[in-house]
C-alpha cells in the first residue's frame, strides 16, 4: 500500500504536465456543479459522461481549486483502494475456495485439516501481495491512476464488489452481499465498459448454483440441514445482492429511460457494428487487444508509452503463465463432466478469472477506434495482475520442488527479491524518468492549453482578453472542446464568469466580424501556432506579436 501510494501520488502536480480537454471537462462540470448546487447524474457533453466520478471530484475542487492535480487526486485515491482490494479479493479467491476443494477430493488427512489450512491460508496471502505488488508497481495501472479520467474507477468498484460477493458465498452473512450489491450498482454511474460485468456476474452465479446442486454433503455441507435449504439461502442471498445493485444503479437506469440516447451515447460511434465488416474488424480487434499485453500495446501517449506492451515482460510470462493454470483447471473440469466423474469440484476462482478478464477485453474488441486501446481494456486491470499472481506463485513452487529443493533458503529467498525489485524499479523507472522526460507527454496533455490559461490569469482584469480557438475538438457549446483546458484554468466555463475576467472565446471565422480598434487594450491568444491566421490578426487587429511558452499573442 505505501509503494502504490507513492507511485499514485509522488510529484502528482507535476506529472502527468498539462491537461487533457476531456479531463478538464470533467473540471469544468465540476466547477459549474459547485456554483449551481446541481450535481447531475449523467453530465451530456463530450459524448456524455456518468455524473459519480466527475461529483467528487467537485469535492477535491471545492477544497483545493481548479488546478489540474485536483482533478487527479480522485484518481489517484481510487488506484490506491484498487491495490488494496485486489489483494483482498486474491486471497478470498484462494483461501477458503481451494480448502474446501482439496476436503472434498480427500487430498488432505482430516486429522492435518487445521495445518493445511493454515498452509493454504498463508499461501493465498502470498498470491494475494503478488498480485498486488504487481499492480501498485504497473505503468498500465498507475498511468490511469493519475489522469483524470472516470474509467479509473470501474476496476476499484468491481474488485469490491466481487470481493464482497465471493466473501457472501463464504460467511454466508447478508451484509456482504449488501455492500456487493451497493459496490455493483455504483458501477454504472462510472463508465460505458462496466456494463459488461453483469455478464461475469451470472456466470459466477451459473456455477456457484451448479456447485451447490451438484453437493454431496462433504466438509461444511454437512452442517446444513439439505441440499433444498442450501439452495434456499443461495436465492435469497442473491435476491438480497441484487436488491441493492438495482437500488445503486436506479438514478442512472431513471435517468437513461428518460434519454435513452445517451444510453448509446460515444459506443455507437466506435462500435465495430458500424464498419463495413463486421467479422474482419473482430478477428483485427482481438488480436491487437490480446497482443497489447506481452507485444505491440496502445500507440497513444496518454495511455501508455507509445507502443511497448502493457506489462513488464517478467510480469507478462507470469500472466501467461496464470492464464495456462486456469484455462487448464476449467478444460479439465469440462473433461470430468463430459466422463461424469463423480463429484469432481468445480474451480469457480479460475473459472472466475477467465470469465472476468475475457469480458472485461470486450468494450476493446467491439470498437474500431485506436487499436490496441489501454483505456477501454481498463476493467481488465485486476483480472490481468491477479492471473500474474497465480502464476508467479505456481512458478515459484515447481523452482521450489524440482529445482531449489535441496538448496540453501537463505540463498535462495534473495533471488526473489532481487526479481521483485527489479520489477518495482523498472515500473518506476519507465514512467517516472523515461514517460516523465519524453518530449511527446506535452503535446498528450494539452500543456499548451494550461499555460494560455496561467498566462491569462497573470493579466489585469480590465483588459480584454481574446482566446482564439484554432484546435479541433468535438463542440461543447457551439466551442470546441480544446478549449476546456483554459476555460477550467481560468475557471470561465460559464458565460457569466467570461464577462466577469473579460474573455472573450473566438473560432477563427469570427475574427473578422470583431472591430479590434473599439478596445482600448486587449491581448489576442491563438491556442494553435498559425502564420496564416497569426498574418490575418495583425492586419486587423493591431498590437505587438509576442511569443509565450507554447503560443503566439498580440498585445495591445
Amino acid at each position: 500500500m505505501i509503494i502504490a501510494t507513492f507511485f499514485r501520488f509522488y510529484n502528482i502536480a507535476q506529472m502527468p504536465p498539462g491537461l487533457y480537454p476531456d479531463e478538464a471537462m470533467n473540471g469544468n462540470n465540476a466547477l459549474e456543479a459547485l456554483s449551481t448546487g446541481n450535481f447531475k447524474i449523467f453530465y451530456p457533453e463530450n459524448n456524455g459522461r456518468e455524473g459519480l466520478f466527475i461529483n467528487i471530484q467537485a469535492l477535491s475542487v471545492a477544497t483545493f481549486g481548479n488546478e489540474p492535480w485536483a482533478l487527479r487526486l480522485v484518481s489517484a485515491l481510487f488506484g490506491v483502494l484498487t491495490v488494496l482490494g485486489v489483494y483482498l479479493l486474491t486471497k478470498e479467491l484462494f483461501c477458503k475456495k481451494n480448502y474446501e476443494s482439496r476436503i472434498m477430493n480427500q487430498e488432505l488427512e482430516p486429522e492435518n485439516n487445521l495445518h493445511n489450512s493454515k498452509f493454504i491460508l498463508h499461501n493465498s496471502k502470498i498470491i494475494a501481495l503478488l498480485s498486488s505488488f504487481f499492480l501498485a508497481v504497473s505503468f498500465w495501472h498507475t498511468n490511469f491512476s493519475r489522469i483524470g479520467f472516470r474509467a479509473i474507477m470501474l476496476p476499484f468498484l468491481t474488485t469490491f464488489s466481487f470481493y464482497f460477493l465471493f466473501k457472501g458465498f463464504r460467511t454466508k452473512k447478508n451484509i456482504n452481499f449488501i455492500w456487493a450489491g451497493i459496490f455493483m450498482g455504483l458501477g454504472f454511474h462510472t463508465y460505458i465498459a462496466f456494463r459488461i460485468v453483469p455478464i461475469v456476474v451470472i456466470a459466477v452465479l451459473i456455477f456457484k448454483l451448479i456447485e451447490i446442486i451438484r453437493t454431496n454433503g462433504a466438509g461444511d455441507i454437512e452442517n446444513s440441514a439439505n441440499k433444498k435449504e442450501l439452495l434456499k439461502e443461495f436465492f435469497y442471498n442473491i435476491v438480497i445482492y441484487g436488491s441493492f445493485a438495482l437500488l445503486a444503479a436506479l438514478p442512472i437506469f431513471y435517468y437513461f429511460y428518460i434519454h435513452p440516447d445517451d444510453f448509446i451515447g460515444r459506443a455507437g460511434q466506435v462500435s465495430i457494428f458500424a464498419s463495413e465488416n463486421p467479422i474482419t474488424e473482430v478477428i483485427k480487434s482481438s488480436i491487437l487487444t490480446l497482443a497489447q499485453f506481452n507485444f505491440i500495446g496502445d500507440w497513444n501517449w496518454r495511455h501508455n508509452f507509445a507502443g511497448s506492451p502493457l506489462l513488464f515482460w517478467p510480469v507478462g510470462i507470469f500472466f501467461l503463465i496464470g492464464i495456462f493454470i486456469c484455462l487448464k483447471k476449467f478444460l479439465k473440469f469440462c473433461y470430468q463432466l463430459l466422463k461424469k466423474f463423480p463429484h469432481n469440484p468445480i474451480p469457480l476462482q479460475h473459472i472466475f478469472l477467465l470469465a472476468w478478464f475475457s469480458a472485461m477485453l470486450a468494450p476493446s474488441i467491439l470498437s474500431t477506434e485506436g487499436l490496441p486501446h489501454a483505456l477501454r481494456s481498463i476493467g481488465a486491470i485486476p483480472p490481468t495482475f491477479i492471473l500474474a499472481g497465480l502464476g508467479t506463485f505456481t512458478l515459484y513452487n515447481f523452482f521450489k520442488k524440482k529445482i531449489f529443493l535441496y538448496s540453501n533458503k537463505k540463498l535462495i529467498m534473495p533471488l526473489y527479491f532481487i526479481i521483485l525489485f527489479y520489477v518495482a524499479f523498472s515500473g518506476y523507472r519507465k514512467y517516472f524518468v523515461n514517460y516523465a522526460n519524453n518530449p511527446n507527454i506535452k503535446g498528450a496533455f494539452s500543456d499548451n492549453y494550461v499555460k494560455i490559461g496561467r498566462f491569462i490569469n497573470n493579466l489585469p482584469g480590465d483588459i480584454k482578453k481574446y482566446v482564439i480557438i484554432n484546435s479541433g475538438g468535438a463542440l461543447v457549446n457551439n466551442i470546441p472542446m480544446s478549449s476546456q483546458t483554459t476555460m477550467f484554468i481560468t475557471n470561465s466555463y460559464k458565460k457569466t464568469n467570461q464577462l466577469e475576467k473579460n474573455i472573450i472565446y473566438l473560432l477563427p471565422n469570427d475574427i473578422k466580424k470583431r472591430n479590434f480598434y473599439d478596445d482600448k487594450s486587449y491581448v489576442i491568444i491563438l491556442m494553435e501556432y498559425d502564420d496564416n491566421l497569426t498574418k490575418q490578426l495583425q492586419s486587423l487587429a493591431p498590437g505587438k506579436l509576442e511569443k509565450g511558452e507554447g503560443f503566439n499573442y498580440i498585445i495591445k
